[in-house]
């Protein structure tokens, strides 16, 4: 890879982190306009939220953000971790999150859209295993 390629690489890694951080300080603003405004229009999008069953229209997902936001009992989330996978105009960003002290595992998956990153899949989901616990081998 060449070193322009790199950089144009590290450039828009910083990008995705950067919308990333966006979700998260909209989430915990509880500025649901702020989220809408982080969503995909012109790919398909989806969301599962921890424990829930997956939403699959931006009208569903976007209604369900505007409900988590209205729980007098929604905690703020911290995240940590994060790493990005470019895959040309596609990034998958893992990362933690700790909601109300729960930890939980989160892929958020970004679409490169009229020159922005923006999501278009998000999936968090409890961990049930402790890092003490070790990792699955091969």
């Amino acid at each position: 890879m060449s070193d322009d390629a790199t950089r144009d690489d590290t450039r828009e890694v910083e990008r995705v982190l950067a919308a990333n951080a966006a979700f998260y300080g909209a989430f915990n603003a509880q500025d649901a306009d702020a989220i809408d405004a982080l969503w995909a229009n012109g790919h398909a999008v989806s969301c599962v939220h921890p424990n829930w069953h997956p939403v699959s229209t931006r009208t569903q997902v976007m209604d369900s953000f505007r409900m988590i936001l209205r729980s007098p009992r929604q905690p703020r989330l911290v995240v940590g971790a994060a790493e990005v996978h470019l895959a040309g105009e596609v990034a998958v960003l893992t990362c933690r999150e700790l909601a109300g002290g729960a930890p939980l595992a989160v892929t958020n998956v970004f679409v490169l859209e009229e020159g922005d990153w923006r999501l278009m899949h998000r999936h968090a989901s409890v961990v049930g295993v402790k890092w003490s616990d070790g990792m699955p081998s091969d």
